[in-house]
């Protein structure tokens, strides 16, 4: 569910789940692209890499991306 709208998103495969805390999520560097900073939430250490955490809902409500609407 986001915002007022139920969606769908295929995916080919999850790989792992991670339950997080808020205090491992660390700020976005800035040398991230700042338009692309407004879709991301963070990042995160998982084994030897670093994860980049996607905020869907804000990502998800461009409305360039709305491919089919209910009628």
């Amino acid at each position: 569910k986001c915002e007022n709208y139920s969606l769908g998103v295929p995916i080919d495969e999850i790989v792992d789940v991670l339950h997080l805390q808020n205090d491992k999520i660390s700020k976005m560097p800035t040398t991230i692209d700042t338009i692309g900073q407004q879709y991301l939430k963070g990042m995160v250490n998982y084994a030897t890499q670093m994860l980049a955490l996607v905020d869907l809902p804000a990502l998800l409500s461009k409305p360039e991306l709305i491919v089919q609407e209910e009628v």
